[in-house]
Parts: structure tokens; C-alpha cells; sequence
């Protein structure tokens, strides 16, 4: 036996149907999507576009959210080197969190956030801790940009054994 609901005339949807459709409903508008009008939204947009990059279009997108110090950075890179440090890359984004917004008397804004991450694809995964600032600055656009960042400290986790023997420290 097969329930059907008619919303209008002409659509008629099964108790299955809208059982697997509402779920994905909600999903998809729970979902954030970061977006550039602020200091946070670009900051972590731009960190999700560079951990999650599948192909070297993934630099224009990176260079769309960059200016200053961070956009000369990525157009010295040549298609190898976008390749080597974003493309081949075990990273996995852990999270990326924004702690210390300060507007600067230009208008830029500093952002301190702390940045987790791990490497490899084992369970015996390393983890990253990085505290860093980004400096954004807001375009004619009305979208921020990512102007340079700094690394402040960084922290490592290894689960498995740090092993020095003398003639590793040569």
C-alpha cells in the first residue's frame, strides 16, 4: 500500500519521496556558506578553497579572495608548484577558528585564528596547531581580501613515537 499526496494539481509525491526529500531540504539550507562580505567569511572561505583544491582553476579562486603580499605569492607560483603545495597535499582540514578581530585605523581589520590540521591518511595521523593572523583589507567590491598572514605559534601532535638517534642530529 503507497500513500500519495497531492500538493497541486498535477504533483503527486509519495510518502517515500518526501520522507528522503525533507531531510535534504534541511540539510542544504543549514549548510554555511561562507561568503566574503566579512573579515571571517573570507578568511574561512579562502581556507576551505585551499585545503579542498582539486585542480589548478582552484588557484583563480584563491587569487579572487587575495591582494597585496598573498596575491604576489600565488601568481609566482607556476602550475607545479600550485600542484606540490596545494593539489598533492595529505592536509586535512580540521577547523579554522577566527579569536581576535581588530579594525586598524586604515580600515584593514587583523584577524587572529587558530588553524588544525592534520597530515597524512593513517591513523597514525600528525596534528597541526597553527596561531596565525591574517591581514584583510575590504575591496571596491565590498568583499574582503585576504592581504598577507603570519604564522604567531605552531603546535605539533604526533601519536606515535619521536625517536632521535645521534646521527639524526647532524
Amino acid at each position: 500500500m503507497m500513500f500519495h499526496y497531492k500538493i497541486r494539481k498535477g504533483y503527486e509525491f509519495s510518502f517515500i519521496q518526501i520522507l528522503f526529500a525533507v531531510p535534504l531540504i534541511i540539510a542544504i539550507g543549514c549548510t554555511k556558506t561562507p561568503k566574503a562580505e566579512s573579515p571571517e567569511g573570507a578568511l574561512q572561505k579562502y581556507v576551505q578553497i585551499a585545503f579542498g583544491a582539486k585542480s589548478f582553476a582552484d588557484k583563480q579562486k584563491l587569487a579572487e579572495l587575495s591582494t597585496g603580499e598573498a596575491l604576489e605569492y600565488l601568481n609566482t607560483m607556476n602550475e607545479e608548484d600550485f600542484k606540490m603545495q596545494f593539489l598533492d597535499s595529505n592536509l586535512r582540514l580540521v577547523s579554522v577558528k577566527a579569536k581576535d578581530k581588530r579594525q586598524e585605523s586604515d580600515g584593514d581589520v587583523s584577524l587572529v585564528y587558530e588553524l588544525e590540521y592534520k597530515d597524512g591518511k593513517s591513523e597514525q595521523l600528525t596534528t597541526y596547531s597553527n596561531k596565525k593572523i591574517a591581514f584583510l583589507t575590504q575591496g571596491a567590491d565590498g568583499f574582503w581580501k585576504i592581504k598577507a598572514t603570519k604564522n604567531l605559534k605552531t603546535f605539533i601532535e604526533k601519536t606515535d613515537d619521536l625517536v632521535i638517534t645521534p646521527d639524526s642530529t647532524n
